[in-house]
Formats: structure tokens, sequence, C-alpha cells
């Protein structure tokens, strides 16, 4: 679930919300069949961020379903780690909260996170160009070996690997 909602992440800030759609329409039919509220809404938020972003008029209704399930189990941190992008849509929302403390500390917590993190979410972040070895790296570390695995299957020094991994 961290992979692919990380990778939802990195294609909001890089402007491919078709990807960014297919991939949550996928993890919503996972949540659903395995019954995982939480994460249900980590992707109705997404996906609303996602709609906003391109321009499609149903996004406040995505966002309304989230909010509705996250006020009734008060989860605030649910949707202010998005940071400015929730907050965005919070401000934009024609959403009608029931419990107006659990609105109030939405607002609150979602703006202090954006001043937080302004560049979170943000479109046009550019192309990270990796060298081969970092590149190597960096796919056996998402693999979940160690620095020691790493040097030893590559062929390279421990000091390099973290060399490239701090890089």
């Amino acid at each position: 679930r961290f992979h692919y909602l990380t990778k939802v992440r990195i294609y909001l800030c890089t402007g491919k919300y078709e990807l960014a759609v297919d991939l949550l329409q996928k993890l919503l039919y996972y949540t659903e069949v395995m019954k995982r509220t939480f994460v249900r809404m980590e992707c109705e938020l997404l996906l609303a961020i996602t709609q906003q972003r391109m321009g499609y008029d149903g996004w406040d209704e995505t966002l309304q379903r989230c909010l509705d399930e996250a006020q009734e189990y008060h989860f605030v941190r649910l949707v202010t780690r998005e940071a400015g992008a929730a907050y965005k849509l919070l401000k934009m929302t024609a959403w009608k909260p029931q419990d107006k403390t659990f609105y109030k500390e939405l607002l609150e917590e979602a703006g202090r996170m954006e001043k937080l993190y302004p560049a979170y979410l943000k479109t046009g972040a550019k192309e990270v160009v990796l060298g081969e070895n970092a590149l190597a790296i960096l796919k056996l570390q998402a693999e979940g070996f160690s620095v020691a695995q790493i040097a030893k299957r590559l062929h390279i020094q421990e000091g390099t690997v973290k060399y490239h991994s701090s890089q």
C-alpha cells in the first residue's frame, strides 16, 4: 500500500494525473475487497485532489465522501498530512460538517501543515536523473536489501552504497 500511494503522490507532483487516477482506482478496489477503511479514505482524498487538478467536477463529491467518513472516526491527520493540497480543497468544498469542532480542527491543522510544507504535492517537480550505481542501489533498497547485502551484490564498498543513498 505504501509503495503504491507514494507512486500516486509522485504522479501528482509530476502532473501525471491519468496515471494517478488509474492506480487509485485499483487501490480503491483493493480497499473495498479487503475492507481497509483507512486506506480507502486516504485513496479517496488523493483521488479528490487529482480530480480537482484535472478539472473534473466530481472532485467535491469524492472529497465529501472522504470527509464524512473521516469525521465519523475523527481522523484529522488522515486529511491534514496532505498539507496544502488538502487545505486548498477544504477551502473550496461545499461540504457541510456535522461536527463543527472537527471541521475547525481540520482547517487549523491543514493550515499549519500547508505553512510547514509549502511545496508538498505541488506540480512542477523536476525529473531526477540518477546514475547507474545510484539507480541499482535504490532498486535494491526498495526490495529490502541491507547496505551490506547491496554492497556484496553490486561488488562495491559499503561506504559507496551509503554515499549513493545519502545523495
